[in-house]
Formats: structure tokens, C-alpha cells, sequence
């Protein structure tokens, strides 16, 4: 059971979830008290009691809580749930337990899933305000830490509040425009090829990343690639935002190796940004890639023997960090091969039911709108509705341009190799 100092159960002597004194408590004991050789009653009492801790708490949701100035929906709260509140704003989360969070259930600016959704029964779909979630996810039996952060809608620290809720605008970056923008290396340690891929000495990436933005103007969203950015391009990056701010809210700059190592290897770690430089998250890669002889070749680096792969020369990062953006959702990354985790990739999805996830490489780009937004810089298959667009070379000499989220939740299901005159980058950068 979940506990927290702040979140006891509902007071006997306050209005219940539903408006009635002791109601809460009144269904409690009656299923303290219940005869359980009748299951079903049991169940149905148990069904209810969580349906109004639910209602209860559907008062502090970013949902309702966004919705209620146009709605002039106003309501008292008790104290303890004054608590919760403060405490996610705090912590992230309303309560904790050795292995179980206690969430707003996602997503956060728009409705929850129908309770039949599934096309089958689902507890977890009968709520629109909670989500038990469990403190840890598993990647092929290795512990993923979750970290949870709440961001404040501020353009001080936080992300600034956007004026088209539902029709958020994307910037696309592409860096390595030429095939030679991209450095591969490789080196044999303990018995295994690993390659490493960085951006050509002399490739400005910052000065690139900050002219499209420039350019692109006011978007809520923009993405620069995978491999490209490393921890001190992204700092680069962020000191000039905070001396030549832009007009973007929130700017996932890239990926790129850390500063620290451990045996001899960075991370792969993406950093995200609002306008004005200042740091919200970072993300490290959970599971580093492998390439095959073929697509090793295609980098000119020596091919890893016959049936094995080169492995990405990163370190595996072991934590998750959720982030819930009010105004513009809960968001997640994930790094390109990250999304190949399936068992973590869905997890991912189903517990936290994110309203924009990240999914970065820099070979190819799609976009795919599934029940969270989803923005994935890879060419694998979308689900629902996907964009593909051509290789990041085939995009030189064309303007950046502005993508409109309704424009990708309307693409059509299918795959293409055209080029596709949404995103493209300025020129090359030198």
C-alpha cells in the first residue's frame, strides 16, 4: 500500500470526493467489515472506494486544474490533499512506497484513455486522476531508476505557457547534413569492436543549432539529432540562449558524450533546454546500439566478425526521468535504440501515458502521432499515423520549416522515402 505523511486517508469529519460527509470512510468500513464470501460484492465496495479516492483526486490534476479558470469550476480543498499537491510539485510524485509511485494519471492536458480503450477490461483505464506505477522499470533484467520532475509554466525556469494547446508547432535541426559531418572510429577492448561517432572537428554545432532556432521562430518544440551535441556543445549552447534568448519553449538539443566516464566510456546523454538557455533535464541512452557488418562498412570503419555486432562505444544510463511540463505535458526521451527495449518502451507508455515522448536518432526522421505524441528521429515503423522524411543529406539548401501538430496527427499510414517539404535545414553548417 502507498504512504504518505501528507496524503492519510480521508478524514471522517470532511466533505467526501463526492460531496457527502464520510462517505470515503463510511465505504471503508463497510469493507473492513465485509463478509468476503460474496467476491463480487467485495470487489464492487473495493471498485468504488478507489473510484472516489480518484474523484478526490481529480481535483488537483493538471487536467482539471487547467481546465477549471475557463470552466469557473472552483472547489475547497481539505488540507491533506493541499499536501499532496505541494508535495508533487516538490517531489514529483503525490506519494511513494518501497515499489509503488503514486502519479496524476497521464496524459496531463489532454482526456484520459476510455475506460475501453483496451477493447477489454482495464483497471488501470476505470481512473482518470491516479496512476499506481511501479518505482522501477526492467531493460533484459537490469534495474531502471525512475526520477520524476514537476517544471512550472515560467520562462525564468521553467517552460514558458504556450497559446496553441493542441496545435503545438515542431522544429526539426538536422546537423550532419554531409556524409562526412559524422566521425566514426572504432577500437577493440575486451574481446569487442566498439564505434564511436562524434561531428567532424570544426563543425560548429552550437552556431548551427542556434541559427535554426533563430530562424525557426516561435515553435513549441524543437529537436536537434542524436550524437552530435556533447556535454560541452550543449553548454556552449546554453550560455549563448542566455545571452541571445529565443523564442522556442522547450529545445531537446541533441545528444552527445558526457565529460564523466566509467571504464573508460561517456554516456550518450541528451539535454533539454527552454528559451532562454536554462537547463531542464538530461537524459542518458539506456541501451547502447549495435551495428552489423553492412552498416559498419557503410560508416568505413572495420566490420566486427561475421555474425556479431560493433557495440555504440557509450555507457548504459540506468535512470528515467519523467518530467511533467505544466502547459505543455508530460514529457519522456528515449534514445533511439532505447525504443527497441520493448518491454521498457511500453512500460514507458502504459504507466505514464505521456503526452510527448522523444525518441532521437540521427540517421533518418519520422514523426508519428499514437496516443501520447510521439516525435521519433528514426526510420523504424510507426504504429498509427506516421511521416517519414529522406535522409538528413537529401534536406540541404531548404529553410527550416514549422510543423504544425495537427498536420502530423492528420499524415496518412504509410512509409515513404520522399522528402517531405515540412522540415528541412538552413544550409550547411561550417
Amino acid at each position: 500500500m502507498i504512504r504518505s505523511s501528507a496524503c492519510p486517508p480521508w478524514p471522517s469529519d470532511q466533505p467526501g470526493p463526492a460531496g457527502e460527509r464520510g462517505d470515503y470512510t463510511a465505504k471503508l468500513h463497510h469493507v473492513r467489515g465485509h463478509d468476503r464470501s460474496t467476491d463480487a460484492d467485495f470487489r464492487g465496495h473495493t471498485l468504488a472506494i478507489m473510484r472516489a479516492i480518484d474523484e478526490a483526486f481529480y481535483l488537483i490534476h493538471p487536467r482539471s486544474v487547467r481546465a477549471a479558470p475557463a470552466t469557473g469550476a472552483r472547489s475547497t480543498l481539505p488540507q491533506w490533499l493541499r499536501n499532496c499537491r505541494d508535495d508533487r510539485s516538490l517531489r514529483g510524485t503525490y506519494a511513494v512506497d518501497l515499489d509503488s509511485l503514486l502519479l496524476p494519471r497521464g496524459p496531463l492536458l489532454r482526456g484520459a484513455r476510455h475506460p475501453t480503450a483496451s477493447s477489454a477490461d482495464s483497471l488501470a483505464d476505470r481512473f482518470a486522476a491516479l496512476s499506481v506505477v511501479p518505482a522501477f522499470l526492467d531493460q533484459d533484467g537490469r534495474r531502471v531508476h525512475l526520477e520524476f520532475k514537476v517544471v512550472p509554466p515560467a520562462v525564468a525556469r521553467g517552460i514558458p505557457p504556450g497559446l496553441n494547446n493542441g496545435a503545438e508547432t515542431i522544429a526539426f535541426i538536422p546537423v550532419a547534413e554531409e556524409a562526412d559531418d559524422i566521425v566514426a572510429t572504432s577500437r577493440n577492448h575486451a574481446e569487442q569492436t566498439w564505434v564511436d561517432f562524434r561531428p567532424r572537428p570544426g563543425l560548429d554545432t552550437p552556431s548551427c543549432i542556434l541559427g535554426a532556432l533563430t530562424e525557426a521562430g516561435s515553435v513549441d518544440v524543437a529537436l536537434a539529432p542524436e550524437f552530435l551535441v556533447s556535454e560541452g556543445h550543449a553548454d556552449t549552447l546554453a550560455q549563448a540562449l542566455t545571452l541571445a534568448p529565443v523564442t522556442a519553449r522547450l529545445i531537446l538539443a541533441g545528444s552527445g558524450v558526457t565529460n564523466a566516464t566509467i571504464d573508460g566510456q561517456a554516456w550518450n546523454e541528451a539535454r533539454a533546454l527552454n528559451g532562454s538557455g536554462v537547463e531542464i533535464w538530461r537524459q542518458r541512452k539506456l541501451w547502447p546500439a549495435g551495428i552489423d557488418g553492412d552498416r559498419a562498412r557503410s560508416f568505413s570503419v572495420p566490420p566486427p566478425p561475421t555474425g556479431e555486432l560493433a557495440f555504440e562505444d557509450t555507457a548504459a544510463g540506468d535512470r528515467l526521468t519523467v518530467v511533467d511540463a505544466d502547459g505543455l505535458g508530460r514529457c519522456v526521451i528515449l534514445i533511439c535504440q532505447d525504443l527497441e527495449a520493448q518491454r521498457l518502451a511500453a512500460d514507458v507508455v502504459n504507466f505514464f501515458q505521456p503526452d510527448w515522448g522523444s525518441y532521437r536518432c540521427w540517421t533518418a526522421a519520422s514523426v508519428k502521432a499514437a496516443g501520447c505524441t510521439v516525435v521519433r528521429l528514426n526510420s523504424a515503423p510507426a504504429p498509427k499515423a506516421a511521416l517519414f522524411l529522406s535522409q538528413a543529406r537529401a534536406w540541404r539548401q531548404r529553410p527550416v520549416t514549422r510543423v504544425p501538430l495537427a498536420l502530423l496527427r492528420s499524415v496518412p499510414k504509410r512509409r515513404s522515402r520522399t522528402p517531405q517539404a515540412i522540415m528541412t535545414p538552413q544550409g550547411r553548417c561550417s
